[in-house]
């Protein structure tokens, strides 16, 4: 006791009836008075369990007996003197062991504690505060009252809606949007479809969808049936999904799919107005982290969410002109801030797609895009995310976990709580943002009780940590088929409320605002998931060999990682462990660090000592450190060490292990900005040298140790875009619609041998042209063939019988036993030279025929050719296949030009043609200088004047359009020949608001993103599309070669001609020339729209070079 400050307090008491009491129990009064000096302190402190039971069945005097033991075996922070006068005693405290809350709590309790345990029977029922003390507790512990119709559900203030504003947008997606009537209608159908196959009241239904607005038609039509959603998520292991099945009950599951084919099975169905709904129904079901090794389901009622949502709609002032970004997950419980109350306000809600939402640069662009006004998400997403981008909304609400304070941001901050028990939010704190402190949870929402009470369920005063107890309309019907849990956590208490009981330690400050302290039990929250560790050690158990083991949450490197240690028979590895638990449960709940021990840490009472779990250092033994050594490994290394605050960081190491998380990998993209990575490269290679591994191959790089011969001598399938030609030519197997042909006139000074030799060079230096197919199996692959490279012979023949026979020149393939590619020289009586060519599509693309004319210019010049490496090419594209490197692109709509005809063939005129082009009146100095006017690229200005165009013909805001990525951007494929081009998706929002060069700029970041997707098969998802989507090219061709081989090309008749494209738009560049061409079907197009439209984009082209300012100007409005 050296060096403590000791100082004394007298409390008061009638010590004359606690002699009388002792005297009557046959107790010493030390003993009495030492009895509840440790209940008072004891359950102050929150300790009470640690050295007593928690019977409640204990008598008081039992109690005192078995203190005696007990208070010699603990040091506490102060003593206690009997004074003389028998009326109090003197409290001898050390100032610096006790703090100044817990102190003046005690003098205050110990009255109470005293009183009670002479006058109560059983200890459970001794108070630490008086009558009206509890009742002062009760008012500061109680919402403003609420008062809101019970009658009435969501659906039915939605409804309303829809008769207020039919027309008004309900729900916006990375596809397009829908309109309150709209939603209105197709949930009616999801509700008729789910009545028509028995679903009754209180049934659950399973949702599981894309980041799409056919979630909300199905959540919405499932309430409507009567029935209750349960959001699925797409990444939980079969199991889990089995036993979320089996647990709810639920027969049907809602895909994607499934909602689409309900919508079109009954579009023309006249289901009329459904709502079964009704407020002590279920509305929806979350599943939530349990103790037993699988989670609970926690069943939540409309009158619930009406409830909350009478305040929460004016607390966060929503209505019919908010946009709330929906970013949370669907299985997460705060997504219904973001989904249902928008709705019942009459708002938007902007559903953002997957890609956006893990990417914080585009979630900025997007909430600035589409003037979003609040959304809700995880702390640890919201923190990471608002530190880095400045955007303006009226609100971020964030919650989850502790919240810690960050930057200042020019808007309201909300830090809420809420257990899924108590529907989302039971407690709320406007965040003020000129304060240094952390900031609590905030005051119990309107409607609600918040009680903190101790180990024995009594209050305790202001300033003493308990645990939280809701009551309130906001009450969750409790578990799905689990009365235990229900019974456990939803307590009845004797004034007749019920109340739930949280597990969460929380005290109230000076402020009557709560202050979340942690978990009473060892649940967590991380990244804003609730995580039960007894539900993995149980999962871990049933693992073979496995003895014992402990999930713990532990910092590295300031980072809260999921640990597990685990002590076995045999050594188990962890990556066996990781993917054992990968099948069993949700990715959230799968520890990122496995630590194998000798024996799990006790307390001298036997249980597991969390104190003394070792805590996870970093890998820094030199003799597993491996150095990087290439500009790219340096790269990746020194990125990640500034961002987990690292000294070094080794190849071998594991990203993750060493405080990487889903926020720290989409800052490692960010900061490393390198063309392609993906937050996949991350996750699937975890260490630093497997990261980057995986990112070579995504750009190509792997296979270069190989040899070319080996590639060239490799089966390949077809792959790319090499599908959609296949088809095309299957379906018009008797034409010429894959055919690339010409017919060229050679320059005078042109000698026809040297010309001969020169092809033949070309063809021996490009190895497509030995491409030979062949079917097996069904299937179609290729393969190099030395036996389908030809020497091409010169022929003699007459101008007339050359004109002659033109028509039999261009003919169809048979791609299953002859090259396909045929190349003819010609040499006429007047010494004319012509050359014709003709390739099939599956080896030859628009840009092969640059690259032949430069090519046979070179050899025609003498210079040698060196062999391509196509092949490299295809081993790259089978293993962007193998690797699933492709993410499937999202596209806003599939917009097309509207048809002439509905029907195909149903006009049949003289002047049917299929193209139309004229030159632009632009010349390449005057598009250099626009170029640079909006630093835009060439590609980028067209592309943005044929969207307005389209707009302008369509009236659609919501654009998208494919354009041809040449697939040549990696350097060993510049001089490659062969059908590589790629189809990318460019999505686009027409604002007429919009500056023409902030118009631009987005044009650009589109066309940047959708070169993300250049791994996908872009043809054959347009192949898949309902509806056709157009397509846009710009070409630069590389005409000063080929200018100096011909003269002139000579139109080839061609009859079996039949276009495979419905609308397709054309830019080329020949360094002199500009021109534009449309590309239609006759079948569905006159020649007329097609001219309209080229002469609406000449105009636009026009208006730009003239500068004009505004995208509302270039339509006169």
């Amino acid at each position: 006791m050296k060096g403590d400050i000791r100082v004394a307090d007298t409390v008061h008491v009638d010590t004359k009836e606690i002699q009388n009491y002792c005297h009557d129990n046959k107790i010493e009064l030390y003993d009495f008075v030492h009895a509840a000096i440790l209940q008072t302190y004891l359950r102050l402190a929150g300790d009470y369990f640690d050295y007593f039971t928690n019977d409640k069945k204990v008598k008081v005097i039992d109690f005192i007996i078995e203190s005696i033991n007990v208070y010699e075996t603990i040091e506490l922070p102060f003593e206690i003197n009997i004074c003389s006068n028998n009326d109090s005693f003197t409290v001898t405290y050390k100032k610096k062991k006790l703090t100044n809350e817990l102190k003046n709590n005690f003098l205050n309790c110990i009255r109470t504690v005293i009183s009670d345990m002479i006058l109560k029977e059983y200890v459970y029922d001794v108070r630490l505060l008086s009558d009206s003390e509890e009742h002062e507790i009760y008012k500061t512990s109680t919402g403003k009252p609420i008062y809101y119709d019970e009658k009435k559900t969501w659906i039915d203030t939605f409804i309303k809606n829809v008769e207020m504003q039919p027309d008004h947008i309900a729900v916006v997606d990375i596809n397009g949007s829908i309109t309150y009537k709209e939603l209105d209608n197709l949930s009616d159908i999801i509700a008729y479809y789910l009545l028509e196959n028995g679903i009754q009241i209180n049934d659950f239904v399973a949702i599981k969808s894309e980041r799409r607005k056919e979630y909300i038609i199905a959540l919405m039509g499932i309430n409507k049936a009567g029935a209750a959603f349960i959001s699925i998520d797409a990444e939980y292991p079969d199991t889990l999904c089995d036993y979320i099945m089996q647990n709810s009950g639920a027969k049907i599951v809602l895909t994607d799919l499934k909602i689409k084919e309900i919508l079109s099975q009954y579009h023309e169905h006249k289901v009329g107005n459904i709502n079964r709904s009704n407020p002590d129904g279920l509305i929806y079901m979350i599943y939530t982290s349990g103790t037993t090794g699988n989670p609970k389901g926690v069943m939540i009622r409309h009158k619930s969410i009406t409830h909350c949502s009478t305040w929460i709609i004016p607390y966060l002032r929503l209505d019919n002109t908010k946009r709330n970004l929906l970013h949370t997950t669907f299985s997460f419980d705060a997504s219904i801030v973001d989904t249902l109350f928008p709705l019942i306000a009459g708002g938007v809600i902007y559903i953002v797609d997957e890609k956006t939402r893990m990417n914080l640069r585009l979630m900025a662009q997007y909430i600035e895009d589409n003037k979003i006004t609040g959304f809700s998400s995880s702390y640890a997403f919201g923190r990471e995310f608002l530190s880095r981008f400045d955007i303006q909304v009226d609100y971020v609400m964030l919650g989850g976990e502790a919240f810690l304070p960050f930057k200042k941001v020019p808007f309201r901050l909300i830090n809420a709580y809420g257990p899924t028990e108590f529907t989302i939010i039971a407690t709320v704190h406007d965040v003020n943002q000129d304060k240094d402190y952390v900031p609590p949870i905030g005051r119990p929402i309107p409607g609600t009780i918040a009680l903190v009470l101790d180990c024995f369920m009594k209050p305790v005063p202001v300033n003493t940590p308990g645990e939280l107890y809701l009551c309130g309309s906001q009450i969750a019907a409790g578990y799905c088929n689990n009365r235990i849990a229900t019974e456990r956590n939803f307590i009845s208490f004797d004034n007749g409320l019920e109340f739930y009981k949280t597990g969460d330690l929380v005290k109230y400050n000076n402020e009557n605002e709560l202050i979340f302290l942690g978990r009473i039990d060892r649940q967590v929250k991380l990244r804003g998931f609730r995580i039960e560790p007894a539900q993995i050690e149980n999962k871990v158990m049933q693992f073979q060999q496995v003895l014992e083991c402990v999930a713990a949450v532990k910092k590295i490197h300031g980072t809260k990682k999921l640990c597990l240690y685990y002590v076995a028979a045999d050594r188990i590895s962890k990556q066996e462990l990781k993917s054992y638990l990968s099948r069993e449960l949700a990715e959230y709940m799968v520890p990122e660090v496995y630590i194998q021990m000798d024996q799990v840490p006790k307390t001298k009472n036997g249980k597991t000592d969390f104190n003394k779990l070792p805590e996870i250092q970093s890998n820094n033994n030199e003799l597993d450190y491996i150095a990087p050594k290439s500009n790219l490994e340096n790269r990746f290394c020194n990125t990640i060490c500034k961002i987990l605050d690292l000294d070094k960081i080794g190849l071998n190491d594991d990203f993750f292990e060493f405080g990487g998380d889903s926020l720290k990998c989409m800052e490692l993209i960010q900061e490393l900005d390198l063309p392609l990575l993906d937050i996949s490269d991350i996750y699937n290679g975890r260490c630093i040298n497997k990261i980057i591994t995986n990112y070579k191959k995504r750009i190509g790089k792997v296979g270069t140790e190989l040899q070319i011969a080996n590639m060239k001598d490799s089966e390949y399938p077809l792959l790319g875009a090499q599908v959609h030609f296949y088809n095309i030519h299957n379906s018009f197997a008797s034409n010429t619609s894959c055919n690339l042909h010409g017919l060229f006139l050679m320059n005078k000074e042109i000698y026809a041998e040297r010309l001969v030799c020169a092809v033949n060079k070309v063809i021996k230096a490009h190895h497509a042209f030995g491409n030979r197919f062949y079917l097996r199996d069904g299937m179609v692959y290729q393969k190099f063939d030395s036996l389908y490279i030809k020497d091409i012979k010169l022929e003699k023949t007459t101008e007339l019988e050359l004109q002659n026979n033109l028509s039999d020149l261009v003919k169809p393939y048979d791609i299953f036993s002859e090259p396909l590619y045929r190349i003819r020289i010609f040499q006429t009586e007047k010494d004319n030279v012509y050359l014709f060519t003709e390739f099939h599509h599956l080896i030859f693309d628009g840009y092969s025929f640059s690259i032949f004319w430069s090519k046979l210019s070179e050899a025609y010049h003498g210079k040698k050719l060196r062999e391509d490496q196509y092949y490299r090419f295809l081993y790259h594209q089978k293993l962007a296949v193998e690797f699933s490197m492709g993410e499937k692109p999202v596209i806003n709509e599939n917009c097309i030009m509207p048809f002439d005809y509905q029907e195909a063939n149903c006009v049949k005129t003289e002047d049917r043609e299929d193209a139309f082009q004229f030159i632009l009146p632009l010349k390449n100095d005057k598009l250099e200088e626009l170029c640079s006017r909006y630093n835009v690229s060439p590609n980028a200005l067209f592309m943005g004047c044929y969207l307005l165009t389209m707009y302008k013909q369509t009236n659609k805001k919501r654009l998208c359009v494919s354009w041809i990525y040449n697939g040549r951007d990696l350097s060993f494929t510049e001089d490659c020949i062969g059908l590589m081009i790629n189809l990318l998706f460019v999505n686009c929002q027409i604002d007429e608001e919009q500056s023409i060069y902030q118009f631009l700029k987005d044009v650009k970041m589109n066309i940047d993103q959708s070169l993300s997707d250049s791994f996908y098969n872009g043809y054959a998802l347009r192949d898949l599309l309902e509806d056709p989507i157009c397509c846009f090219q710009y070409q630069e061709l590389m005409q000063d070669d080929s200018n100096e081989l011909f003269k002139e090309r000579i139109e080839l008749p061609n009859p079996l001609f039949k276009p495979a494209y419905f609308w397709e738009f054309e830019v080329k560049n020949d360094g002199s020339d500009i021109s534009a061409a449309c590309l239609f079907n006759s079948d569905y197009y006159k020649k007329s729209t097609a001219l309209n439209f080229l002469k609406e984009f000449e105009n636009i082209i026009v208006k730009f070079a003239d500068g004009i300012g505004w995208v509302k100007d270039v339509f006169n409005r």
